[in-house]
């Protein structure tokens, strides 16, 4: 199973020791929470918050659900639940995993031409 992490980490390119150490945990630890055999604390979310721009509670977060609060003078009562899937995301972390491959081909070409 490809978690949130496993899909992050490779997508900025960290090895697992990176974030293993940002996490203050080994390797070995890291890699369960990888591969969801072990749950994420509070205080590990909030460093993966951190580490990758994003609101903590996305790590925690099974779901993917908003509840809007409807209030106001043209409102209707109580609260609208909306529930997003992750519907399309993995073919974009692949399309940006592809791109970002692309453009290291690219970069190591320009950079053996500018020696040349």
């Amino acid at each position: 199973m490809k978690t949130k992490q496993y899909l992050l980490r490779l997508s900025h390119g960290y090895a697992e020791e990176h974030v293993s150490a940002h996490l203050s945990i080994s390797k070995e630890e890291y890699q369960r929470l990888e591969v969801g055999e072990k749950k994420l604390t509070s205080d590990q979310a909030k460093l993966l918050g951190n580490l990758y721009n994003l609101d903590p509670q996305y790590f925690l977060a099974d779901d993917y659900s908003v509840v809007n609060h409807n209030i106001g003078t043209h409102s209707h009562s109580g609260p609208i639940h909306i529930y997003n899937s992750n519907h399309g995301l993995k073919e974009l972390i692949d399309k940006l995993l592809g791109e970002r491959d692309a453009l290291s081909k690219e970069i190591t070409s320009l950079k053996s031409k500018s020696k040349d």
